[in-house]
């Protein structure tokens, strides 16, 4: 019976304090004889009068706390006694148990850390980016909602691991309050909650992690693009001007180089433009456009990268599949429908663009040579230069847009550490004359030189290039 009792004093202390104080314990008030209304007609008594009277109520209060501290101890006293009396679990209790409480800290462990991983990066890739969070910042939202998974789905997580028939301990009720089953216990699940996050972390392997650097990168150098093509073109009185980023290709086997630009702006082609582009196409002069033509004209502009060149080559299948047939059962477009093609394509192909330094485009080519020797290409006739140098004049975007390209001023953009020329700026087109002045040749070289300033960093420079392969 007393070892029966006795813990059960151990666990509601509180509970039989209270109990106490409201049996046992009198106050001031219910010492003094008689109540409020009987005190009006008594003598009013003096506080060591009461003293005296609540005396002995709080000598008996005194003596049985001490009874029922004494009777605590000796409660635990009895129950280390019981621990000694506990036989320890098997080996293979141990391990079964182990095994059971490890178990289940694994999956939490690797959907804990799965749904941290893959949150964080999506919010770094995209409030990060919009607002300029530092990547710590995403983590710690990741970690958010990590927590709050874990929460709503830690009950799946049990019952999960319940329905895997792992095989029981049968460990007793008192072996399981022994101190060594308890640090078993503790250890396996914290064992199991290390191995799941570190499964977890296996998936960071296989993903981008600098894409949120790239689209940063990116977004801090788009105002220096568009400021270009839509400033500069209005103080050098053209048609238009980009800015090119040069770097290595490794995707192609035609060229060693491409150039790439965030700030490629094409007005939209007029009637004429449209009708100077379908005949540019147009080689068989049939009054149709075939597939095959409308692919050697894509192929012509340079889109290098996957994903718009995918968005391009899907739109014009189905254009073609609406498109109707010739005479020989063939798929042609007209003008109405090469013009809608047309409009469509300029849409995705945006404002970036990528453009090789194959054989088409040698122009660029011989102005990045002249750049290396910190000269300014100025081109009165542009056809009439690949005429000279190449032997004939590809058409490019003149084949989708229908403008030609005349005159052309670039300049080189020459990183001021190495000395090195890391990107290209171009004018098209010069307004009211036919050729680009002297002044024009200082004026672009100061902006090439502002946007060499901007691009100082290395870092930058390599996040821009490498954004070109993803």
């Amino acid at each position: 019976m007393k070892r029966f009792l006795t813990p059960e004093v151990g666990r509601f202390p509180r509970l039989m304090h209270v109990q106490f104080k409201k049996d046992f314990l009198p106050t001031a008030q219910g010492c003094t004889s008689g109540s409020s209304s009987s005190s009006t007609a008594r003598p009013r008594r003096s506080s060591f009068d009461i003293a005296q009277t609540c005396l002995p109520c709080f000598h008996q209060q005194n003596d049985v706390q001490r009874r029922f501290s004494t009777s605590v101890i000796e409660g635990k006293r009895i129950h280390e006694e019981d621990e000694e009396d506990v036989s320890e679990p098997t080996f293979k209790q141990k391990y079964t148990h182990g095994l059971n409480a490890a178990v289940p800290m694994v999956g939490f462990g690797l959907m804990d850390n799965t749904i941290l991983i893959h949150t964080g990066d999506y919010i770094d890739q995209t409030v990060g980016v919009a607002f300029g969070f530092p990547t710590m910042v995403a983590a710690a939202a990741g970690q958010i909602v990590s927590d709050c998974s874990g929460v709503c789905f830690g009950g799946l997580i049990e019952s999960l691991a319940m329905k895997l028939g792992l095989p029981a301990s049968d460990i007793s009720a008192a072996q399981h309050q022994l101190k060594s089953v308890k640090i078993l216990r503790t250890f396996s699940a914290a064992f199991g909650v290390v191995l799941g996050c570190t499964l977890a972390m296996t998936q960071i392997l296989f993903m981008d992690l600098k894409k949120a650097e790239r689209l940063k990168a990116k977004k801090e150098l788009i105002p220096l693009f568009r400021g270009l093509a839509e400033e500069a073109k209005e103080f050098l009185d053209c048609e238009r001007t980009t800015l090119y980023l040069i770097t290595d290709c490794t995707k192609s086997d035609d060229c060693e180089q491409v150039m790439y630009s965030m700030g490629f702006y094409v007005k939209p082609p007029s009637k004429e433009e449209f009708k100077n582009a379908f005949e540019a196409i147009d080689l068989n002069s049939d009054g149709v456009i075939s597939e095959e033509e409308m692919n050697i004209a894509l192929k012509r502009i340079g889109v290098m990268n996957s994903t718009i060149r995918d968005k391009i080559d899907a739109l014009k299948d189905k254009s073609f599949n609406k498109a109707p047939r010739n005479s020989d059962g063939e798929k042609v477009l007209l003008v109405n429908e090469f013009s809608e093609l047309v409009s469509k394509i300029l849409e995705i192909v945006g404002t970036e663009i990528t453009i090789p330094l194959d054989r088409d485009h040698s122009f660029y080519k011989h102005s990045l040579k002249e750049g290396e020797g910190g000269r300014v290409t100025n081109v009165r006739d542009h056809e009439q230069w690949y005429k000279k140098n190449v032997g004939y004049v590809p058409h490019r975007w003149r084949c989708i847009t229908g403008s030609r390209t005349k005159s052309v001023l670039i300049s080189p953009v020459v990183d001021r550490e190495s000395g090195k020329v890391v990107g290209l700026l171009e004018a098209v087109n010069k307004h009211d004359c036919n050729t680009f002045t002297k002044g024009d040749e200082q004026l672009i070289k100061a902006l090439a030189s502002h946007a060499a300033s901007v691009l100082a960093s290395k870092d930058l420079i390599e996040m821009i290039q490498s954004d070109f392969y993803q």
